[in-house]
């Protein structure tokens, strides 16, 4: 059965397909979730939570203009991310740069960074980057999404997304280079 016949079951009332939607989902949004907090109990609470509206909205699911359940879904889940920082007072966004960067292609980086990073070091230096730049090489690299899902979770364009995105690597390498006192270097 395939997904979009799951997701007019459930909003049916469909009980066992209601449970097969949500254990195909679960451990990706559990992922997503701790790829920016770091915290396994925070993840698994904003997993559930983010379950819990799943139940309560799938009703109001609608697949429009192509959007796929999944952008849907980690829309919601983003929205739950985004309510949890706002609730413990965290800057959410840093001040953006009066002008744009030329976008250059990320696909790259994904490959550069799995290879030349081990998952534990990237994980540390993660954590000192903003709730939104987090969100979105989650979305990017853990969850492989593409600029137009990532656009359509996060309420932007996919120039912007690209151009943030792009802005988050470059973040994210000054990170690790700072934390590796300047002596390595890595090519993104």
């Amino acid at each position: 059965m395939n997904e979009q016949q799951l997701i007019s079951r459930c909003k049916k009332g469909d009980r066992k397909a209601l449970e097969e939607i949500i254990s195909l989902y679960y451990m990706p949004l559990n992922r997503y979730f701790y790829s920016l907090c770091k915290d396994v109990h925070i993840s698994q609470d904003l997993t559930h939570e983010t379950v819990v509206k799943l139940i309560k909205n799938i009703d109001k699911y609608k697949a429009l203009f192509g959007a796929k359940f999944s952008t849907w879904l980690f829309r919601i889940a983003y929205n739950t991310y985004i309510d949890h920082v706002r609730k413990f007072s965290l800057q959410l966004n840093e001040p953006l740069e009066n002008y744009f960067h030329s976008l250059a292609t990320d696909d790259h980086v994904h490959t550069e960074v799995s290879r030349k990073l081990d998952m534990e070091e990237l994980s540390r230096v993660m954590g000192n980057l903003p709730p939104e730049m987090k969100s979105l090489i989650a979305l990017r690299y853990l969850n492989e999404l593409s600029y137009e899902d990532i656009g359509q979770i996060m309420g932007m364009t996919s120039k912007t997304v690209k151009w943030k995105l792009h802005n988050a690597m470059d973040k994210l390498k000054k990170l690790i280079s700072n934390q590796n006192g300047g002596d390595r270097h890595y090519e993104f």
